[in-house]
């Protein structure tokens, strides 16, 4: 029989393979983590719920006194007022929120230059085709200007000029709904060119360290919210809510909502950062959340008549009154990202093929809905008879379905070949127009 002897362990050999092994562990959850963000599903549902809210909302302009900039006017109903407002306080901050939550790893390991072209070759040539070719057509049919198209057009390209400061009207040649995609590319750009340089100058990159999950709590979004009042407050105090800066050819954006939309941006890449909203660490539970947004929707219409109904002369009113009024939307836009973000982690973390669908084509349905739904408007007024509900419910549904077809089978699968016709086509009405 023979006896099997057993080296000795050296402590200090141990501890080092003990701790090895759960270095090993920390970075497989991190990577878990990591990789569970690259694809999260719930901001599918997220993303989705943004799009599907600018669907709605631009389908309720022609049925709201208050968006008097858009083309198709129907019936002026409460429903359009009503639809639109809470609307208008969420989707394009979510949509800056989602954009900032998944900037860092499109950066990682790119050149500045090739994040920016890769930024530009996903928001940039339907924009610019849009930008440069097709409103500068609109507003010369809009204004119904007589004369020579090409001459307009040559004359429109170097308008950059007239910076306006205001509400919108077609004269000043604004960019539509196209305005959020080139402030979100400049936005983009800014901070590429900043991350870099931090990188290079500023941090001290070391991949081996691994941070430490840590949950988000009440005083982060506290923090959250009370920036976003004061930031409102200000702007509101400044500049009255219809009030826009207009670059043409350029930049436009609602003096308001800016510095917000700047600070959700910024939210979402510190959000990415600490690994919040991949889990369900939101703190309170759900339905504290959703009470709170009922309560704060009802305050929000309460309290915001007069900005609503005086919306050039808003910033006239007692700071005492803003004050009040921009702490209720700045809150009830932190519960609106709270609660969808608690249903999406909650019932749409997994792969749901619709959402999925949606959400991997919403920039090309952000595109072309305008048009789609542009054209149903001016098909229903001649149906005064139908209910406005009936209308806002059927564009809505026709608008986005049609758009997501479009989107899907065309711009999506033959990005080339759909600019160059447009391209084509562009050239066919200038040549048409200037007989």
């Amino acid at each position: 029989m023979k006896l099997v002897t057993i080296a000795p362990v050296d402590l200090d050999e141990l501890i080092a393979i003990l701790h090895n092994l759960n270095s090993i562990r920390s970075i497989i959850m991190n990577n878990k983590l990591e990789l569970t963000a690259e694809h999260n599903y719930s901001f599918d549902f997220l993303r989705t719920v943004a799009l599907l809210g600018v669907v709605l909302y631009h389908t309720a302009a022609s049925y709201s006194s208050l968006a008097p900039y858009w083309p198709v006017h129907d019936t002026h109903n409460f429903i359009g007022q009503a639809l639109r407002e809470p609307l208008d306080v969420f989707i394009m901050p979510f949509f800056l929120f989602i954009a900032g939550y998944f900037v860092l790893p499109s950066i990682r390991n790119k050149t500045l230059m090739a994040y920016i072209f890769n930024k530009f070759n996903r928001l940039g040539i339907y924009w610019l085709f849009i930008v440069l070719i097709f409103l500068p057509f609109w507003w010369w049919k809009q204004l119904q200007l007589s004369g020579n198209y090409l001459d307009y057009w040559l004359n429109i390209l170097f308008s950059f000029k007239n910076i306006s400061v205001g509400p919108l009207q077609t004269i000043n040649h604004d960019n539509a709904h196209f305005w959020f995609i080139s402030l979100l590319f400049y936005i983009f750009v800014i901070f590429g060119v900043f991350y870099k340089l931090s990188n290079k100058y500023f941090v001290k990159k070391d991949n081996a360290k691994s941070k430490s999950y840590k949950k988000i709590n009440i005083s982060n979004l506290l923090v959250l919210g009370f920036l976003t009042t004061l930031i409102y407050f200000i702007s509101i105090l400044i500049f009255p809510d219809s009030s826009w800066v207009n670059i043409p050819m350029i930049l436009q954006f609602k003096t308001t909502q800016l510095l917000i939309l700047i600070l959700f941006f910024g939210f979402g890449i510190y959000s990415r950062y600490r690994e919040w909203f991949i889990q369900m660490d939101i703190p309170f539970n759900f339905n504290a959340w959703i009470s709170l947004a009922l309560l704060l929707t009802i305050l929000f219409f309460i309290t915001g008549q007069n900005i609503f109904n005086n919306i050039d002369t808003s910033n006239t009113f007692s700071p005492l009154y803003l004050l009040i009024f921009s702490l209720i939307r700045s809150f009830l836009l932190l519960s609106y990202l709270i609660v969808f973000l608690s249903l999406a982690i909650k019932y749409f973390n997994k792969k749901n093929s619709i959402i999925n669908k949606i959400a991997d084509v919403s920039y090309e349905i952000y595109i072309v809905h305008i048009f789609i739904v542009g054209t149903f408007q001016m098909i229903f007024t001649r149906f005064g008879m139908i209910p406005v509900a009936v209308k806002i419910c059927a564009i809505f549904i026709i608008g986005t379905c049609i758009s997501y077809a479009f989107g899907k089978f065309i711009l999506y699968k033959f990005p080339k070949i759909s600019a160059g016709v447009m391209f084509v086509l562009f050239f066919v009405l200038m040549v048409i127009f200037n007989r």
